[in-house]
């Protein structure tokens, strides 16, 4: 802001300057609760006459040849920062001096936002001037120094140079857990209005959740409920029209599995599968989820991976059922099943694999068997065979690869051939997969790496 506002009215120089002797420092604050520090005038026979005001309109309504709108009559008990950023939204009539006005911005207030839609305030930067933006591109609606506000395109004013236009939206603020919000649990979410301009607040609870107390007020109240994503949101709206909201997004109750797999294909109830060797995999989805644990029938020979589950499919078997489910600090989360059949054609002919020796240390011997008779294993020990399903046509090109526990890659190979030697390099003892792939099916094996 300038200090010396110049008018030229009906051939007079009219010259409007704030003294400061007619105003008090007064402290306001920014929607967070920061101090700014501002003026009041406190004489109000130090303010313009009707007979000044109507000139200030009148000059600057045919300066600009009428392209600009009369908003409110010329005062000097604010000015354009006064008007942006606290007049707008029902607060006082203040005088706010440069660099005191930045502060809205530089304490997370406001927000910088490209492009404006929502936007509130518009700052003419290089100008050093505050205005709300319209819904209408580059129409703005501002306080001129002391003299009137007008509605007016942002070439239409007599701020200069006209560049470097940033527009800010308040950013609302509002306080409470976003941690995992376990069943019958009371949860209590805060916004600090001691500082904000008068609105009505209004809160909105998400599903999974139930309402305690609080609504319209500034302490709002919910209690955990059912498993599931959830949120708080709160809204608050000014007696200006303008809307601001915040929301605090967070988990309810237990953890659930979701992307249920069979071989990499999306799970469906009675999912037919033929005998010999498959893979499921989960994703437990909930705050502080922890990895899918298994429930497998008696009988089956099976390996649990990082929320996998390999397991051999009996050919005596005509349907098998495997559940999962995973725990946070709520506790244990309800089961899902796999329900999966037996398929009875387009299986092929078998093949089958064996590891030499296993448990192994440096080298380990992949043989693939061919014309293996159905085999129902019910011994889980046997860990050296598993049955896979191939195509008459075979290629005899594979690619092995071996994950460790947590089912991350540890090395991959390719091999030709009915037998090949794999290379165990630097590998400490413990439990691996090797997988077997033709391009088409992936098939898996448990490897036991013991060192004498």
């Amino acid at each position: 802001m300038k200090k010396y506002f110049l008018l030229f009215v009906m051939g007079k120089v009219l010259i409007y300057i704030n003294i400061y002797s007619q105003y008090d420092s007064v402290t306001i604050y920014t929607p967070k609760g920061h101090e700014i520090s501002a003026e009041v005038l406190t004489d109000p026979d130090y303010d313009y006459t009707q007979h000044q005001k109507d000139s200030i309109k009148a000059f600057w309504l045919d300066y600009y040849d009428y392209r600009i709108t009369f908003m409110a009559e010329a005062t000097r008990s604010y000015n354009c920062h006064g008007y942006a950023w606290s007049v707008s939204e029902g607060g006082d009539n203040v005088v706010i001096k440069t660099p005191n006005d930045d502060i809205y911005w530089t304490n997370g207030s406001y927000r910088e936002i490209s492009p404006e839609t929502n936007a509130k305030v518009a700052f003419l930067e290089t100008a050093d001037h505050s205005a709300i933006r319209t819904s209408q591109k580059n129409i703005l609606i501002s306080k001129w120094g002391y003299v009137c506000r007008f509605r007016h395109h942002v070439d239409d004013c007599p701020y200069t140079p006209k560049t470097g236009l940033k527009y800010y939206k308040l950013d609302p603020h509002m306080t409470g857990s976003t941690s995992v919000l376990c069943y019958n649990v009371q949860r209590t979410f805060d916004t600090d209005i001691t500082h904000m301009p008068p609105g009505t607040l209004t809160w909105t609870k998400g599903p999974y959740i139930s309402y305690v107390s609080g609504a319209g007020t500034p302490h709002y109240t919910v209690k955990g409920g059912d498993n599931g994503s959830s949120y708080v949101k709160l809204q608050i709206s000014t007696p200006s029209g303008f809307t601001w909201s915040n929301y605090k997004y967070f988990w309810s109750g237990k953890p659930i599995i979701t992307n249920q797999k069979v071989d990499g294909s999306y799970y469906y109830p009675g999912f037919q599968i033929c005998p010999g060797n498959h893979y499921l995999s989960v994703t437990p989805v909930g705050d502080g989820a922890g990895t899918a644990t298994w429930t497998v029938p008696p009988g089956i020979t099976y390996w649990v991976g990082y929320n996998t589950l390999d397991f051999t499919f009996p050919s005596s078997w005509s349907s098998i059922s495997i559940s999962v489910r995973s725990a946070n600090t709520c506790g244990t989360g309800p089961n899902s099943s796999f329900y999966l059949t037996k398929k009875y054609y387009g299986c092929g002919r078998l093949y089958g694999i064996t590891l030499y020796p296993n448990p192994a240390s440096d080298n380990v011997t992949i043989t693939m068997i061919e014309n293996l008779p159905l085999i129902e294993y019910s011994d889980s020990s046997i860990n050296n065979l598993a049955i896979i399903d191939v195509k008459a046509d075979e290629p005899t090109t594979y690619t092995i690869r071996i994950y460790n526990s947590q089912s991350i890659l540890l090395s991959t190979w390719t091999r030709s051939g009915k037998s090949f030697n794999i290379p165990l390099i630097n590998m400490r003892d413990g439990t691996y997969i090797i997988e077997v792939s033709d391009g088409k099916n992936s098939y898996r094996q448990q490897l036991f790496v013991k060192h004498n």
